[in-house]
């Protein structure tokens, strides 16, 4: 548990930094950027938001189901142990237990992945859409200023696009930590934070933030993610998962500890 909680302590903490980074790049480039990049972020968080509650169905129902395909996993290792020293009936069981229940198991955790990342990709398309009407409003409901105004027009059709990947990067995180995958999303969005970082500080103007930096974030924790859900799929990297999963922490121990 207390390694579960440093490594999402580690992940949101290098994401909060992140986004601050970001503020006081902005804030840096003069009073226009910081208040366009502050309507474009409240727009953002909005969609972010309601995106987020599939990931977090994702999470809940990936945690029950990956944590019982552990427990069948870990029962027919112990049984097929004894099972080496035991012949006749005893070995016709274990064959029967294995065919019956380990691989429905992984084919209801794939399944559920699949089912997920549809509706993200749905949702994200949706929002896309949305935001992108709304692109050529909320500048003008939102500001007099003529200067914000004209950085709105520039920044929210890159938020717009950004939907898609905000919001599968959103629920494959929620299907790894299910997984029990914490060291593993720690590692990967502090990798990507301090990238997104060095890419912010580049920036020259707002729009160079948000197409940039806040991209270069987004695209280190998917990929990150997509790693998670590869193991998940075939086991290759058991190395990554920092014995949550074998443990049973991912079952009782999952909780919604992510942020935006």
């Amino acid at each position: 548990i207390l390694r579960a909680n440093l490594a999402m302590f580690t992940k949101q903490g290098s994401l909060l930094v992140g986004w601050a980074y970001a503020t006081r790049r902005a804030a840096q480039l003069g009073p226009d950027h910081v208040a366009a990049h502050q309507v474009a972020l409240s727009s953002w968080l909005v969609f972010a938001l309601i995106m987020d509650g599939v990931a977090v169905a994702a999470q809940v129902i990936m945690s029950t189901t990956w944590s019982l395909f552990v427990r069948s996993r870990d029962d027919d290792e112990m049984l097929n142990q004894e099972g080496e020293k035991k012949e006749g009936v005893m070995q016709d069981a274990l064959e029967e237990k294995n065919d019956s229940s380990s691989s429905p198991s992984r084919c209801e955790v794939r399944s559920l992945t699949h089912y997920m990342t549809n509706a993200s990709l749905l949702q994200g398309l949706l929002s896309t859409l949305i935001l992108l009407y709304l692109s050529n409003i909320v500048p003008f409901l939102t500001t007099n200023d003529i200067s914000v105004q004209k950085h709105l027009l520039q920044i929210l059709p890159h938020v717009s696009r950004q939907q898609i990947l905000v919001s599968l990067t959103l629920v494959w995180e929620s299907l790894v930590i299910g997984g029990g995958y914490f060291t593993l999303l720690a590692c990967g969005t502090l990798s990507s934070s301090l990238l997104a970082v060095w890419k912010i500080g580049l920036a020259g103007s707002i729009e160079e933030i948000w197409s940039g930096g806040i991209v270069v974030l987004f695209l280190g924790r998917l990929v990150t993610a997509f790693v998670g859900v590869l193991d998940m799929y075939f086991g290759l990297f058991d190395f990554m998962k920092g014995g949550s999963n074998r443990n049973g922490l991912n079952g009782k121990g999952a909780e919604k500890s992510k942020k935006i």
